[in-house]
């Protein structure tokens, strides 16, 4: 049984951290603007495009052409998770062609092209530019097959393609500042200047302050049932959760609520700052509760080389 609430903390750590509770129901306002013009995001502010007139520079985007991206960017808190988003062109924190965000002090730009998944992992890595709270310089270009990540005129990371780097980007993607579109992701700091492909997006038109709920947009997400998270996480999601069943009491209360479990974390995300509650998480966890619990009364008889495992297991 030690092994079994080492296992249940562990879900809950994986599943709540960054443990920053938030009401579910709290709505989003618009960002504070700031004598000079500047845009100050507190956790709950975004700028957002809209989804019926995408900017014109998405329509008309051309792989072989070069694009860039200007932030002047001071982070308020140097220890922010997610990553959070200073800017995200997405569909949802599951699949995005750029996002420029801080993960703790480090910038981190998630660049969607031939080499990455489709939420641009691997990321370019910007180093630890939000140690402080000074405001910093961010660009990235990219030209046919290449792309420059740049930190105070400093190259901070490089990466070349096969084939063009935008070749595989969305026009439908939306456009926001300062947290995911979907409000999962937000960022605390101020933006002096954001410029994409020429358009200033602090004194144009192409966004607008984010309105709504933040509890509804996550449940947006909440009814996938396929997993979202790179294969090797739902991978280790699946063991864990099996190994439980393994570990279980045979007592009615005890499977219940062992199987009820991936369900709870999942709904508790709702209630976590920056996660998101997906159902399918949730069903895997079930799925390999069930399967260890099924397997363990034959387990030891069929391999009986495993019965030392499993009796400390069960211990």
């Amino acid at each position: 049984m030690v092994v079994a609430a080492v296992l249940v903390v562990a879900a809950a750590l994986e599943a709540w951290l960054p443990l920053r509770l938030e009401v579910p129901f709290s709505r989003r306002h618009a960002p504070l603007i700031l004598a000079e013009g500047s845009i100050s995001f507190d956790g709950s502010a975004a700028l957002l495009s809209d989804p019926a007139d995408p900017p014109a520079w998405l329509r008309g985007l051309d792989p072989d052409e070069p694009f860039t991206v200007h932030l002047r960017a001071a982070s308020a808190d140097p220890d922010q998770q997610g990553p959070a988003r200073l800017l995200a062109l997405s569909a949802s924190v599951y699949s995005a062609d750029i996002v420029v965000g801080q993960e703790g002090e480090r910038l981190t730009v998630r660049l969607r092209h031939p080499g990455t998944d489709w939420r641009g992992e691997p990321a370019l890595d910007g180093g630890p530019v939000f140690a402080n709270t000074a405001a910093h310089d961010i660009d990235l270009r990219v030209d046919g097959h290449t792309a420059e990540l740049r930190v105070d005129g400093e190259l901070r990371d490089r990466v070349e393609t096969d084939a063009a780097v935008m070749s595989q980007w969305e026009r439908s993607h939306l456009l926001a500042l300062g947290d995911e579109y979907h409000g999962d992701r937000a960022w605390q700091g101020t933006l002096s200047e954001a410029v994409v492909q020429g358009d200033d997006l602090l004194r144009s038109d192409t966004l607008h302050p984010a309105a709504g709920v933040v509890g509804g947009s996550r449940l947006a997400a909440f009814w996938r049932v396929v997993p979202a998270d790179h294969p090797s996480i739902t991978v280790a999601r699946f063991v864990a959760f099996a190994l439980l069943g393994l570990a279980a009491p045979r007592r009615r209360g005890a499977i219940v609520g062992l199987v009820a479990l991936p369900f709870v974390l999942t709904v508790g995300k709702l209630f976590v700052a920056n996660r998101d509650p997906v159902l399918a998480d949730a069903l895997v966890g079930a799925t390999a509760v069930l399967l260890g619990i099924a397997v363990q009364p034959g387990l030891g008889r069929k391999l009986p080389f495993l019965r030392p495992a499993l009796a400390r297991l069960q211990r």
